[in-house]
């Protein structure tokens, strides 16, 4: 008997086992589950889909049950991605209709009842199910198990299942098909100014391959109501727009005139998604689409406006600058505008048109076209339409401003107001200014067009000096070329012509040059010139030699001495030999070749002769002597070539007579209040050739230009006066006796100074100090208090030779003017 027992748990599983499948020992005799068939799409595959009901029947048939207590749960369970499970407990509550619940899954139950004709042991659920936007979502699948169970509690809780294959996926989300925007916006490219447009498309569920009869239906279609138009706003990068549908048969959603620039240019500028949130009119969303539209905001930035071709001044002309000089008389012209998307930095995308105002009166306006896919573009320009917005005989300076953007993707309809039509909207450089030539030659365009200031010449050159013209206002002349000076001789009919393209003379191409020297000239001769300057539009200052206009020389504006409305100059000496007497000490040229100081020629106050040779050339007209203080203030302004001062009190002018060929006299006269004992005297030499009067000094002849009469002037030195003999240095009894004890002393002193007298012995030992660095007045004959032969303690030297020392320093320098040894012998 044990080990049958034993056996019998085996037994009970095997007859378990056996039990056929959905039997328990409950008494339930059939579960019959009619799934709901979900919807069939365009794309041939069946959905149950967010807002629809679906209805669900579980017949349950148990002869045991007596009462609707005794069943516990009819239930359908449908797989998902989240399974959905909606559950009825007929008993729950002492009636039919019992507890209603779904378990799992988000769904709302809408219909759960039990016919009244029933009974608890033959009955029919029936469970209307709404799928609800919030729902899990699961992919379409063949064959997938939807399962009807009841549950009973007679005689013990045992439940029977029904399962069902069915072909479906779960759909709650939704897209837009045909998701598009029209009008401006119908490209997918907006600038911030954009006009109102439209985003239209139609609602559908989110499923592989929908098309439009995949519909989500609006609250107004019959029969259906899944979502409200009144609720679908569009929505920007996830962001609400305000922008709500305004047309309930279909979905169209109107966004305002330029909406874009209202968010603010850093935040409106680049790529964007449209996307659609609805409210559904069922539980569960609201939802927003799974699908995007994109648009892309941009505007035109101008980068750079440029001028070129027709020359000038500029990228493209002889002369490159950053200012702009065009010429209106010169054809072909063109303003070259370079231009990206602003916020892409790419070129334009389809043809696109800049249009340029100028300042003017006229207002003057001017349209570039940049093709498609190009970054610039050019148009021709011509002036003037208007001759009054570009005067003749001056440089006009307009500004071009870009005005407005038209055409291509971004920039809206030429016939609308729309897009960048207004300058503060277009991005672009600071508005550039051209300078348009109208006849305008370089300088003022008056008698002068430059201030002269003089000239200068040596033996084989002159040099002509001017203010030099600027670039800026007035007269606007960033389109200088080049100066030009013409000269001659006075006796040739034919003007040479210099200017940058001389070899040499390429400083006159610098607008800043105010200087030049003509070379290779011969001396004593007499030159014309005059100076005018040229553009880069060859236009030359007009020069009359009848009239004088426009001319630019020393006489401008009236003639010159001879009627000529030119400037003259003339040519320094080859060779000026000068020299100079008192009537009693003479130097000759080669004196102040040695030494350039006036002390090493001193005179007597008296008039002071002086002669020059003249050679080299023909001769001069006349000849004067420049007399002034040495070493004093420059004679003679080297840009100009003029005397400076006044006449009579800066200097004193002497003519000079010609008693031979190619000789001159003249004199200084002791009256002159220069000729004062202790004075230094200079002097240059005038020479005067056809009225015109050079000067020069006693380096001239050699100087290189422009030369300079003030660096090394003829001199002497007032120290003498005529009514007496100077004394040479000398002992007077220079042999101390008993009878003559005493040694004096004496001699002349040309300046002040400061004397010093020692005695020394035979063996250069010095033995006594007669005077010591004691001021003495110059110009007069001195004799020293004497020496008696004593030394400096007053005892009286042997008998023999001794020297006494006589030294003297200038006062005004230091520079010792006397030292002289003198022999003295004591004897008894």
């Amino acid at each position: 008997m044990k080990s049958t027992f034993k056996k019998l748990p085996i037994l009970l599983l095997i007859c378990a086992a056996l039990i056929p499948a959905g039997k328990s020992r409950g008494t339930i005799n059939s579960v019959t589950l009619t799934p709901a068939n979900p919807t069939l799409l365009s794309n041939g595959l069946s959905y149950y889909l967010a807002g629809k009901a679906y209805i669900f029947t579980v017949q349950v048939t148990d002869p045991d049950v007596a009462a609707w207590g005794d069943i516990t749960d009819v239930r359908v369970t449908i797989p998902n991605s989240v399974n959905i499970v909606v559950a009825l407990n007929p008993g729950g509550t002492g009636n039919r209709l019992g507890d209603i619940s779904s378990s799992t899954g988000p769904v709302d139950v809408i219909q759960a009842n039990i016919p009244v004709i029933d009974t608890p042991n033959n009955f029919t659920v029936t469970l209307g199910i709404r799928f609800r936007w919030d729902t899990a979502e699961s992919n379409w699948a063949a064959a997938r198990s939807i399962v009807g169970s009841a549950t009973t509690t007679v005689p013990a809780n045992n439940t029977l299942t029904n399962t069902k294959l069915v072909s479906y996926g779960v759909n709650s989300s939704i897209r837009i098909l045909n998701f598009a925007q029209d009008g401006d916006a119908s490209d997918g490219r907006v600038n911030p100014w954009h006009t109102a447009f439209n985003v239209t498309g139609t609602i559908v569920y989110d499923v592989p391959g929908a098309s439009s009869t995949d519909a989500v239906h609006l609250v107004a279609d019959a029969g259906a109501g899944e979502y409200n138009a009144a609720g679908a706003e569009l929505y920007r990068n996830g962001n609400a727009t305000g922008h709500t549908d305004a047309a309930p048969a279909a979905l169209s959603i109107t966004v305002t005139a330029e909406w874009f620039i209202t968010l603010g240019w850093a935040t409106a500028a680049g790529n964007h998604n449209w996307t659609v949130r609805v409210t559904m009119n069922t539980a569960g969303g609201p939802e927003t689409s799974t699908n995007t539209l994109a648009i892309n905001c941009d505007r035109i930035e101008v980068t750079l406006i440029e001028f070129i071709n027709g020359g000038g001044v500029g990228p493209t002309g002889p002369i490159v600058k950053a200012d702009y000089y065009r010429n209106v008389n010169v054809p072909g012209t063109q303003i070259r505008v370079t231009a990206e998307l602003d916020n892409a930095g790419t070129p334009m995308v389809g043809n696109t048109y800049i249009v340029f105002q100028d300042n003017s009166a006229s207002s003057n306006q001017f349209t570039v076209l940049i093709a498609n896919g190009q970054p610039q573009g050019v148009v021709n320009i011509t002036y003037p339409a208007v001759p009054a917005d570009v005067p003749d005989n001056a440089t006009t300076a307009l500004t071009y401003t870009a005005i407005r953007v038209y055409g291509g993707a971004y920039d809206g309809d030429i016939a609308a107001a729309e897009g960048q039509d207004n300058p503060a909207d277009i991005p672009q450089p600071i508005h550039p200014t051209f300078y348009w030539d109208s006849n305008d030659p370089p300088g003022a365009n008056g008698t002068n067009f430059t201030a002269w200031i003089g000239q200068t010449q040596t033996s084989f050159s002159f040099t002509i000096n001017w203010t030099p013209l600027t670039e800026g206002a007035p007269d606007l002349d960033a389109d200088f070329y080049t100066y030009r000076i013409y000269h001659k001789s006075a006796a040739s009919s034919t003007w040479l012509v210099v200017d940058r393209n001389t070899t040499g003379y390429a400083t006159l191409g610098t607008i800043n040059t105010g200087s030049v020297s003509i070379s290779g000239l011969s001396p004593i001769t007499i030159y014309n010139y005059y100076l005018t300057a040229v553009d880069v539009f060859g236009q030359e200052v007009v020069f009359d030699t009848v009239t004088g206009a426009d001319q630019a020389y020393e006489d401008a504006p009236a003639a010159n001495p001879d009627g000529d409305y030119f400037g003259k100059i003339a040519t320094a000496a080859v060779t000026i030999l000068t020299d100079i007497t008192d009537g009693v000490d003479e130097y000759d040229d080669d004196s102040f070749t040695g030494n350039i100081s006036a002390t090493t020629r001193p005179v007597r106050k008296s008039a002071i002769r002086v002669r020059f040779s003249i050679s080299g050339g023909t001769e001069v007209d006349a000849v004067n002597i420049i007399v002034a203080a040495d070493p004093g203030a420059n004679l003679v302004n080297i840009s100009t070539g003029q005397l400076i001062g006044v006449e009579g009190t800066d200097y004193w002018k002497y003519s000079c007579t010609n008693p031979f060929p190619n000789s001159w006299v003249g004199y200084i006269p002791e009256t002159n209040p220069l000729m004062a004992i202790g004075s230094n005297v200079k002097f240059i030499i005038g020479l005067i050739k056809s009225g015109v009067e050079v000067y020069a000094d006693h380096d001239s002849e050699g100087e290189a230009p422009p030369g300079d009469p003030n660096n090394y002037e003829w001199n002497f030195a007032v120290v003498k006066q005529t009514t007496f003999k100077p004394w040479p240095v000398r002992i007077l009894n220079n042999v101390i006796t008993k009878k003559h004890p005493v040694a004096y002393p004496s001699y002349y002193l040309s300046d002040d100074a400061y004397v010093t007298i020692r005695v020394f012995d035979i063996k250069g030992r010095q033995v006594v100090t007669l005077l010591d660095n004691a001021y003495r007045r110059g110009g007069q004959n001195i004799k020293e208090r004497g020496w008696r032969g004593d030394n400096k303690a007053q005892r009286k030297l042997g008998v023999g030779l001794y020297y006494i020392q006589i030294r003297a320093k200038r006062a005004s320098d230091g520079k010792v003017i006397l030292n002289k040894f003198r022999k003295v012998v004591m004897a008894r």
